[in-house]
């Protein structure tokens, strides 16, 4: 009974990740680990677009990894449009060469995995658009971020790496192709 019960709550937190992650449709993906974790399985959800969300290591973690990973993404949009407004008044205060910004979710491009999914999309006047993705920002996004890892000291941090400070990290700032 108590298979058949963590079955059930699986598949309902799973159909609620896809959603919030805009999908429609996934699998769940079992790998086998290698190195220091052979023997174990790497678990991850495939939606249908292929983009790939990590849940965890081993079946015995899976319903708390679906948890964080559900806590992470509804926090994310339950803040998106506050810090879509917030990032945006920031941009068109300061001096920058972007005319908008917006929080949204945006897979790596070379694997389509999802993480470090949380990022800032800058747009130019001329409609090339950029991620600026940085580990921090993503934490700040997916959760209440504290201390000198809080939203608004995240933003200050984005502001300095947009004029070439590179401030506390090397964040990655790619272009989108249209």
């Amino acid at each position: 009974m108590g298979h058949l019960k963590a079955a059930q709550e699986a598949k309902k937190l799973e159909a609620e990740l896809t959603r919030l992650f805009g999908e429609t449709t996934y699998r769940v993906e079992k790998k086998a680990c290698r190195g220091k974790y052979r023997g174990h399985n790497d678990y991850s959800l495939v939606f249908g677009s292929d983009r790939t969300l990590y849940i965890g290591i081993d079946r015995r973690n899976y319903i708390q990894g679906l948890h964080e990973r559900l806590e992470s993404i509804r926090y994310f949009r339950d803040h998106q449009a506050e810090y879509t407004e917030k990032v945006r008044a920031a941009v068109l205060e300061n001096d920058t060469p972007f005319a908008d910004a917006a929080v949204d979710i945006v897979p790596h491009e070379v694997c389509s995995c999802l993480a470090v999914y949380a990022v800032i999309v800058l747009s130019t006047n001329c409609g090339i658009r950029f991620v600026y993705r940085e580990t921090m920002m993503h934490y700040a996004l997916t959760g209440p971020g504290i201390g000198k890892y809080s939203f608004d000291v995240c933003v200050e941090n984005m502001l300095k790496d947009i004029h070439g400070g590179m401030r506390c990290t090397q964040p990655i700032i790619e272009e989108i192709a249209s």
